[in-house]
C-alpha cells in the first residue's frame, strides 16, 4: 500500500509539474500577445501636446456620465479606461485627450500629476470634433462595429474620418489603384471637389450609375472590334479642358495668382471618390481657393501631419518569472 501511495504521489507531483510548466507557457503567450497589442509606453497622456494627430479611443462608459462623447489617447485607454466599454477609432486629426477634463466630472486622469489634474478638470476641448463613430456606429448602413466578428474591408474617409464597408461603397477599384478615399457626403459638403472629380490624374474614374449611357448612346467599335460606348459630348469637353489645364498651367507658380478651378460643364453627380497619390497637389492654390480650404477646415490637405506616439515599451512582453 505504501508503494502504491508513493507511486500515486509521484504521479501527482509530475502532474503538478506539467501544469506549472503549461501555466508558465500560457503566461508567456499572454504576455507576448499583450506586447503585440500594446507595444507602446502607456505611462504618458497626450493632453499636454494639444490638438494632434493620434490614435483615439471612444469611452462609451464615461460618455454616459458626461452626457457627451469622450475620446481618450492610447496611454489613458490602457491606464484609465481598460475596465470601460471602449471603441477604437484609430487615427484622428486635431484631437486632444478628454481624460480628466471638465466633461468627465470628478474623475482625474491617473497619468497626470496633481497640479495638472486640477488644471485639466476645468478645461474643455472645444476644438475636438466628434461623430457617430464615437458611439460605435459606422458607415452609411449605420451598423454597430463588432471587432470580434467583423471581416469586411473598411475605408476611412480622409476628410470626415468616418469608416465605410467596401460592400456599402459601390464600384470600388482595386485597392492598389488609389491612395485615399473621399466619401460621397464630403463631396456634397465641399462642392469644389465636384469640379475635379473627372480629372483622371486626381481620382480613379469609376463609372457611376447616373453617368452610364447604355440606353442613350450608340455603341461604337474600335479597330480591334472591341465594343465601347460613345462618351457624351459634355464629358468630352470637361476632359478636354482638364488636359488643357495640365498643359498650360504651372500649379506651383502661376496658380498662386490665377485660379485654375474648372467650371462645372455638366451636372456632376456627387459620388464616392478614390484619390490617387498626391491628388491634392493638383487642387488650385490661388489665394481665394486657399482661403476657402481654410474656411472649410481642409488646410490639412496641404500639411504633413506627424502622428503622436509614445516610445515603444522596452518592458513589453517581458515575463514576470
Amino acid at each position: 500500500m505504501d508503494q502504491l501511495a508513493a507511486v500515486e504521489n509521484n504521479d501527482s507531483v509530475l502532474h503538478d509539474t506539467i501544469t506549472a510548466t503549461e501555466y508558465l507557457e500560457q503566461q508567456e503567450e499572454l504576455e507576448k500577445d499583450a506586447a503585440e497589442a500594446l507595444p507602446y509606453d502607456f505611462s504618458v497622456c497626450s493632453y499636454s501636446r494639444g490638438y494632434v494627430l493620434q490614435k483615439v479611443y471612444s469611452c462609451k462608459t464615461c460618455a454616459v456620465d458626461a452626457g457627451q462623447f469622450v475620446g481618450v489617447c492610447y496611454g489613458c485607454f490602457v491606464s484609465c479606461h481598460t475596465t470601460h466599454e471602449v471603441v477604437e477609432l484609430f487615427q484622428r486629426r486635431h484631437f486632444r485627450c478628454d481624460c480628466g477634463t471638465k466633461c468627465i466630472k470628478g474623475t482625474p486622469c491617473m497619468l497626470d500629476p496633481p497640479g495638472l489634474q486640477q488644471e485639466k478638470s476645468i478645461q474643455s476641448n472645444v476644438e475636438n470634433r466628434y461623430n457617430r463613430n464615437f458611439d460605435g456606429v459606422f458607415c452609411v448602413c449605420l451598423e454597430p462595429y463588432n471587432p470580434e466578428v467583423e471581416t469586411r474591408t473598411m475605408f476611412q474617409c480622409v476628410i470626415c474620418e468616418d469608416w465605410f464597408h467596401d460592400e456599402c461603397v459601390s464600384k470600388v477599384p482595386d485597392e492598389d489603384a488609389f491612395e485615399e478615399f473621399l466619401c460621397k457626403a464630403c463631396v456634397v459638403k465641399h462642392p469644389f471637389l465636384q469640379r475635379y472629380m473627372h480629372d483622371p490624374k486626381m481620382f480613379c474614374q469609376v463609372e457611376s450609375d447616373k453617368t452610364k449611357t447604355v440606353d442613350d448612346s450608340t455603341p461604337t467599335f474600335n479597330e480591334n472590334g472591341k465594343r465601347k460606348l460613345a462618351m457624351p459630348a459634355t464629358q468630352v469637353d470637361v476632359l478636354t479642358d482638364l488636359s488643357k489645364v495640365e498643359e498650360d498651367v504651372n500649379v506651383e507658380s502661376d496658380s498662386i495668382q490665377n485660379c485654375i478651378m474648372l467650371p462645372i460643364k455638366l451636372e456632376c453627380v456627387p459620388t464616392h471618390l478614390f484619390a490617387l497619390t498626391n491628388w491634392h497637389e493638383r487642387l488650385c492654390h490661388c489665394t481665394d481657393c486657399m482661403d476657402m480650404y481654410e474656411r472649410e477646415q481642409l488646410s490639412f490637405l496641404f500639411e504633413t501631419l506627424e502622428e503622436f506616439t509614445t516610445e515603444k515599451d522596452s518592458d513589453a512582453g517581458m515575463g514576470s518569472f
